[in-house]
């Protein structure tokens, strides 16, 4: 298992004794760091809001970022809401439609089609509202599982380069204000975004010379020890020689490490040798642990610790397990343990599958207290099952 974050070695289990589990924690101090690494380039930065989308969380980052990334009318409405006075907010979606393309467009700043055929449709909806642009795949994969590929094949994400030349020499792209390019997930680096950025430059040259901003997307991950000059050379590069304003827009990066779930035991039993911990969470809570078939990080496991536990879900589905762990003590009904790295991509993809209700929310601020900023409750169970009111 990799090492946690040194950010989060304290863990989770010294604070919120007085809060009910399961809860997430997102740790302000260390998105307000992952925020501030990012001012060592010239480029604006956006927020990717998909990335964890509950308000106060965003109002935190906002005070660390340029702006927002969006890819719904939702999204672009909660940032608009939140922030009037918001700065550049990014939208851009296979899912664009002319149902709410206008909309979209007169809450967003800059509006980026998918493909070809989306800017032939929709671009009459949607012109003189926001700066357009075309989003390309640049066909240069980072990504080893296919499954977070961009770039793979037969790839729903952005139009190929030799599609947007063509459509370029024909005259049908000339509304175009910027370039999006995303090709990137969960890198631990920066250093293949240059060669990406060479390959657009290579075949939109001439392009990069007319438009006014480019997009070189999200996907990336850093810490304390992340070497940004291939990302600073870029940036500097691109506004240096085309004159273009740079856009970046993180999600996860800002948001993974700062994220934990603390659950605690409500059942042990021994089952063929092993011993099973339920907990009062479940995988559906963390849904990318059930798809991708990977185990959390936990804050308490040491590897040779002599204490060995399944931690499973508290849901019917049987596959409901986070993994194989070893702690220095043993669990007891009602003990605690934290999945750590777990803000990304949680809380906006969890579930209530078999009526189990949400996590709460909290703010773990820098004095170590817990704020809790959304707690859940049988109406919301209830809305989601289209009950409007009690009977």
């Amino acid at each position: 298992m990799a090492p946690l974050d040194p950010s989060l070695d304290r863990g989770c289990g010294d604070y919120g004794v007085n809060q009910n589990t399961p809860f997430f924690t997102v740790d302000v101090g260390l998105v307000e760091k992952r925020s501030e690494q990012l001012r060592c380039t010239a480029a604006t930065r956006l927020y990717s809001v998909k990335a964890f989308a509950q308000q106060a969380v965003l109002e935190v980052i906002g005070k660390g970022v340029d702006g927002f990334s969006v890819c719904s009318l939702f999204e672009a409405s909660l940032v608009r809401e939140s922030w009037p006075q918001a700065g550049p907010i990014h939208f851009t979606s296979p899912g664009l439609s002319d149902r709410t393309a206008a909309d979209i467009a007169q809450i967003c700043t800059h509006v980026s089609f998918n493909s070809i055929s989306q800017f032939n449709r929709l671009e009459p909806l949607v012109r003189g509202l926001a700066s357009l642009g075309i989003r390309v795949n640049p066909g240069a994969s980072s990504v080893s599982d296919a499954r977070h590929d961009p770039c793979r094949p037969h790839s729903k994400l952005g139009a190929s380069l030799h599609e947007v030349v063509l459509q370029w020499e024909a005259g049908t792209l000339q509304a175009i204000s910027g370039i999006h390019v995303h090709n990137a997930c969960f890198s631990k680096s920066w250093h293949p975004l240059p060669k990406t950025v060479a390959m657009i430059e290579g075949a939109l040259g001439l392009i990069l010379h007319h438009v006014d901003w480019i997009n070189l997307g999200g996907g990336h991950l850093w810490d304390d020890a992340t070497d940004f000059s291939p990302l600073q050379k870029v940036v500097e590069h691109l506004t240096t020689k085309y004159d273009l304003e740079v856009f970046i827009e993180p999600g996860a990066g800002i948001v993974k490490s700062a994220g934990c779930l603390v659950a605690s035991v409500v059942d042990l039993f021994n089952r063929d040798g092993k011993t099973i911990a339920v907990l009062d969470t479940t995988v559906n809570h963390l849904p990318e642990v059930f798809e991708y078939q990977y185990e959390p990080d936990l804050v308490e496991h040491l590897d040779g610790a002599p204490y060995k536990y399944i931690l499973a879900g508290c849901s019917c589905l049987a596959g409901d397990t986070f993994g194989e762990y070893a702690l220095e003590k043993p669990l007891e009904i009602g003990s605690r343990v934290t999945f750590a790295n777990v803000g990304a991509y949680s809380m906006v993809k969890a579930n209530m599958f078999n009526g189990i209700n949400f996590p709460s929310v909290c703010l773990l601020h820098g004095d170590g207290q817990l704020e809790l900023v959304r707690e859940f409750t049988y109406e919301d169970f209830m809305s989601r099952c289209g009950v409007l009111s009690r009977i």
